[in-house]
């Protein structure tokens, strides 16, 4: 439906007949209340209205244009180059729990050790962040690869106050979300997808020969808010029932990682 023009005389009636929460329109109310009252004209009244208008759409443009930046991506070739803020490195086993003893913390997830393989990726000062396990070899894996997991990790500042001998930690999903958005900022694009990228680019010779990287369901459904964006940037339905999504050499953040 397309947009109604500017009416400043709608405006005035919106502005003098509800109730403002917006500061600008608050402002803006108490301004020409106090011009109706001191005789001021209709043209007077109305170049204050405009003002005000242009101050709420330059806010508006300002903190849309915040949220685009914040969002935006470099391309992966470029964050691989800033290994200043990253590290990654390879486990064979990875230990999921708390960034402290899951005894003292109140909300604690719970201790327990997969026994498959990952890759770690680290932050500047070398804490771990997130983690993609995945099996390959071993006989019934021998023509694929299988990610497991892709999880994002309990952080020390993830908490919102630290385990103490008279008080329990407690750790906090939005306060994580918000030191896992500084460093995606840090690295240029989301943490999770610049692991499964790398992880990519390092089966690179075993994809060119055909070899498969598949994803496990569990990832797909458990997480579907987080890495839907993932599995339609990088994966298409595969035949496997457990491992339905199978990487897309065709899609372009795939080729441009494989120079293909």
């Amino acid at each position: 439906m397309p947009k109604r023009p500017y009416s400043p005389e709608r405006h005035f009636h919106s502005i003098m007949n509800r109730e403002q929460r917006n500061p600008v329109d608050t402002r803006l109310k108490e301004l020409v209340e106090k011009a109706v009252k001191q005789g001021a004209s209709q043209d007077i009244i109305y170049k204050l209205m405009e003002s005000a208008r242009r101050i709420k759409d330059r806010r508006f443009r300002q903190k849309t244009a915040s949220k685009i930046d914040e969002r935006k991506s470099i391309p992966f070739h470029e964050a691989k180059k800033r290994t200043d803020v990253y590290s990654i490195d390879f486990a064979s086993e990875w230990r999921y729990g708390d960034a402290y003893d899951e005894e003292e913390v109140r909300n604690r997830l719970g201790a327990a050790i997969v026994k498959h393989q990952h890759y770690v990726l680290k932050d500047s000062i070398g804490a771990p962040r997130f983690v993609l396990g995945f099996f390959s070899g071993n006989g019934y894996f021998d023509d694929c690869i299988r990610i497991d997991v892709i999880q994002r990790l309990r952080t020390k500042p993830g908490y919102l106050h630290r385990p103490t001998l008279f008080r329990d930690g407690l750790y906090d999903y939005k306060t994580e979300t918000n030191e896992a958005n500084k460093f995606r900022k840090e690295l240029g694009m989301h943490p999770a997808e610049f692991l499964l990228a790398e992880f990519i680019l390092r089966n690179k010779s075993a994809l060119l020969r055909g070899k498969k990287i598949l994803l496990n369901r569990v990832v797909g459904r458990a997480y579907a808010k987080n890495y839907l964006s993932l599995i339609e940037r990088y994966f298409k339905e595969g035949t496997d029932g457990f491992y339905p999504y199978e990487l897309d050499l065709t899609k372009s953040r795939v080729k441009e990682i494989l120079g293909i």
